[in-house]
C-alpha cells in the first residue's frame, strides 16, 4: 500500500477505537493525527517509499532489512507496545496513537499479493528452503487481494477517508446537538449512525490493551 492508504487506515482505526470508547477531547483528535503520521513509518524498509525518500538517513533501514519483514512483524509490534506503554510511560493518547498507527500498517499490508512476514525473523533462510515457504503471510481470499497502486487501492483509500470523515462528523455533531432543545430524535439518529460505524469487539480489545486518549 502507498503512504496515503496507510495514513487513512491508521487514522480510521484509531478514530474507530476512540469513538467506541466514548473519547471526546483534543487528546483524542491528536491521537488520530499521530496514528495517521506513524502509519507510514514501517515502510522505511523500502528504498522508494515516501518516508525513505523524504528522510534520507532512513535509507540505512532499507539496506538492512527486506521489505515487509522486520518493521512489519509481530515482534516489532510487541516490542513497540512494551517500549511505549511499559518503559517510556508516555501520555496514553501519545502511546496509543503511535502504537495503533504502527500496527495498522502491517494489518492493511496483509491485503497485498506479497503479504507480510509477520513472524520475522522466522523462518530463517535455511528453514525457508526446507519448508519451501518464504515466511510471508498472504491474504487467503484472492478476491480481497489488492495490488499496490491499483484501482482497488485507490477505491480502498477513498472508502477509508470517507469512513473517517463520516464517523468524525457524526461524533462531533452528536456532542453539539445534545445541548440543543428538541434535539432528542436527531441525537438518537446520530448515535445510531455511530453504532453502525464502530465495532464493539474492537473496542474490547483496545480497552484490554489500554488503548485510550
Amino acid at each position: 500500500m502507498i503512504y496515503r492508504t496507510h495514513a487513512a487506515f491508521g487514522a480510521a482505526l484509531m478514530e474507530s477505537v476512540l469513538v467506541g470508547e466514548g473519547a471526546f477531547s483534543w487528546q483524542a483528535g491528536a491521537a488520530v493525527a499521530i496514528a495517521a503520521l506513524v502509519a507510514v513509518i514501517p515502510d522505511v524498509d523500502h528504498p522508494q517509499s515516501w518516508i525513505t525518500l523524504h528522510v534520507d538517513p532512513l535509507r540505512l533501514v532499507s539496506r538492512t532489512f527486506r521489505h515487509r519483514t522486520a518493521t512489519h512483524s509481530l515482534l516489532s509490534i510487541l516490542f513497540g507496545y512494551v517500549f511505549l506503554f511499559q518503559l517510556l510511560h508516555l501520555p496514553p493518547w501519545v502511546a496509543s496513537g503511535i502504537w495503533v498507527g504502527w500496527t495498522s500498517h502491517a494489518l492493511i499490508d496483509l491485503l497485498n499479493p506479497q503479504g507480510v512476514m509477520l513472524f520475522w525473523p522466522m523462518p530463517t533462510p535455511s528453514l525457508q528452503k526446507r519448508l519451501h515457504w518464504n515466511g510471508f503471510i498472504r491474504n487467503p481470499v484472492p478476491l480481497f487481494t489488492i495490488p499496490v497502486q491499483s484501482l482497488g487501492e485507490e477505491i480502498l483509500e477513498r472508502l477509508l477517508l470517507f469512513y473517517a470523515m463520516a464517523l468524525g462528523v457524526l461524533w462531533i455533531a452528536a456532542h453539539i446537538i445534545v445541548s440543543l432543545p428538541f434535539s432528542r430524535p436527531l441525537h438518537r439518529l446520530l448515535w445510531h449512525g455511530i453504532d453502525i460505524l464502530t465495532w464493539p469487539f474492537l473496542v474490547h480489545i483496545a480497552l484490554w490493551l489500554h488503548i485510550r486518549a
